[in-house]
């Protein structure tokens, strides 16, 4: 008899639950009419699995192996090719070819290959290739694909896509920029907290049947308001730096915006999930009016940063005659500062 964990690891678990369910209600005594009215399948189909569970029992309710020819890489070595990948190189060159990862794991080298293809690994592009090292990858993988290929009844698939708020950005972050040079940061940081709030407006009225196409543009307004608050802020911030203290100032404000952010999502997540414990959500419009309620806390934090947007200088600091204190080589360099910390 199969172990439960290779029960568990059926090829497709709706599926298995469908013969289930068939297996379950002959024994509440209905007939293969019955079922199948109940079920709304085929007469063929509850008559066929109610006899492959009477001739094999569980083992029956699986599916029968395909024809072709078997495998020939199994789990284990697929994993020992990526973490020797990941994590070693070897003696003789700074990174693993195919034939060298042949040669020490054992397999053909259109084998390597082909592992190497469906991971995305490219060893000797070490400068833009990123992969994760966790040991448990490969069952992470296993996990999040196998929910898109193969999503379980009453379970939601979310995707966030962030490319149409990464739009916006870059329609506002330049220009935000020189105006922030001729008027000041604070009209141009106000001006982008009414941009996201009216883009966050429609994620508030999130349901089953929202258009997306709505919520894509609503995203690359909400993206132009926060390039327009982001690049004045931060030039702001860098006015009256010498300039070996602008480096640090760059620094200290990428920080600052990994941990708001974080702390941002935390507090956005926490609210989620209070609002699906509380009401008991387990359907997908009970999902969406909880998010619903996270974008409206979200809309009022929004709301919160005018206060510290009217601190902002109104006028440019720039003096009259047009130069700079620390001189245009140095406005320059901030500029650039400004730039990629924003990236």
């Amino acid at each position: 008899m199969r172990s439960a964990s290779s029960w568990r690891r059926g090829k497709s678990a709706q599926a298995l639950a469908q013969r289930s369910r068939i297996v379950l209600a002959a024994a509440e005594g209905l007939n293969n009419t019955e079922i199948a009215e109940r079920f709304s399948l085929d007469h063929g189909t509850v008559r066929k699995w109610r006899n492959r569970f009477a001739a094999d029992r569980l083992d029956g309710l699986l599916d029968e192996p395909r024809p072709g020819r078997p495998r020939t890489v199994m789990d284990a070595q697929v994993e020992e090719v990526i973490v020797k990948t990941l994590e070693s190189a070897p003696r003789d060159a700074t990174h693993w070819s195919t034939r060298s990862m042949a040669a020490e794991v054992g397999l053909s080298q259109t084998a390597v290959s082909r592992i190497w293809r469906a991971f995305g690994l490219q060893p000797h592009r070490q400068q833009t290739w990123k992969l994760s090292k966790d040991p448990q990858f490969i069952d992470k993988v296993r996990d999040v694909v196998g929910v898109y290929l193969d999503p379980p009844e009453r379970a939601v698939v979310l995707c966030v896509d962030e490319k149409s708020q990464g739009l916006g950005v870059l329609l506002t972050r330049s220009q935000a920029g020189k105006l922030t040079d001729k008027i000041g940061g604070r009209p141009i940081v106000l001006a982008g907290v009414l941009l996201t709030a009216i883009g966050t407006i429609a994620y508030t009225q999130v349901g089953v049947h929202t258009n997306e196409i709505l919520l894509g543009l609503s995203l690359v307004v909400r993206g132009a308001g926060l390039g327009a608050i982001t690049v004045p802020v931060m030039a702001t911030s860098y006015l009256g730096l010498r300039p070996d203290q602008v480096h640090h100032a760059s620094t200290v404000t990428r920080i600052s915006l990994q941990i708001g952010g974080a702390f941002g999502i935390a507090i956005l997540a926490i609210i989620v999930t209070t609002q699906i414990k509380t009401y008991h959500a387990t359907s997908l419009a009970g999902h969406a009016t909880a998010f619903g309620t996270a974008f409206w806390w979200s809309l009022g934090l929004t709301a919160i940063a005018i206060i510290p947007a009217l601190a902002l200088p109104h006028q440019s600091k720039q003096p009259a005659d047009g130069s700079y204190p620390d001189g245009a080589h140095t406005r320059r360099r901030r500029r650039g500062y400004v730039r990629s910390a924003t990236r």
